[in-house]
């Protein structure tokens, strides 16, 4: 039996080949989520409250340090400055991370630390004070001097430093005008010895 034209004409069913497969492609990966990078509220109001407290503090720190340099800090409290800027810069660290509560605690130790440097230097103003009349009383000029020197380092505006450091400049001079003035009056020449003291009350005009 002959086969049709048709039939004939068909190529062989193991001959055809399947259609090329499309090529994979990976699956899109999902875009992130605004949501990701948005701090909440209540949290960034929370922050910023901190760093203004860090910063408030800061203020007053700064401020302590300007007055301590200007009352010759480093002569009598050089080390405990060092503490408390040590301090200081551990806490600018913590603030440029952002750490904002650890900066706020470390600014207010060294604060603290300042403070109470600021009392000491009143404490040393008034005990130096009080050496520099002693030393007058005593006839030590040049120790009177640098104990008053000292206070008016410390404490510029000391208006009782200013008067003693006065005195302290002529004591030697009015104590050897006092000593002439009893050797005259032992002689008998009382006017003379009235007019010394006069002498000697006038150049030490610091001490009425």
């Amino acid at each position: 039996v002959e086969r049709s034209a048709d039939a004939r004409s068909e190529p062989p069913a193991a001959a055809i080949e399947p259609a090329p497969e499309a090529p994979a492609h990976d699956a899109p990966t999902a875009a992130p989520s605004a949501d990701e990078d948005i701090v909440p509220p209540f949290e960034e109001m929370r922050v910023q409250r901190e760093r203004r407290a860090a910063q408030e503090i800061l203020e007053r720190m700064l401020a302590l340090i300007e007055e301590l340099e200007g009352r010759a800090v480093e002569r009598w409290g050089a080390r405990e400055l060092a503490t408390a800027r040590a301090l200081a810069e551990d806490g600018d660290a913590a603030f440029l991370a952002q750490e904002y509560e650890t900066a706020q605690a470390l600014y207010a130790r060294a604060t603290d630390a300042l403070e109470t440097l600021s009392q000491t230097g009143d404490a040393l103003a008034a005990a130096r004070l009080a050496e520099g009349f002693e030393a007058i009383e005593a006839g030590d000029g040049a120790r009177a001097a640098e104990r008053f020197e000292f206070v008016l380092a410390v404490d510029p505006d000391n208006e009782e430093a200013s008067r003693g450091a006065t005195r302290a400049a002529v004591t030697e001079e009015v104590l050897g005008i006092v000593e002439e003035a009893r050797a005259v009056a032992g002689d008998g020449a009382l006017t003379a010895a009235r007019g010394l003291l006069d002498r000697a009350l006038d150049l030490d005009a610091a001490s009425t």
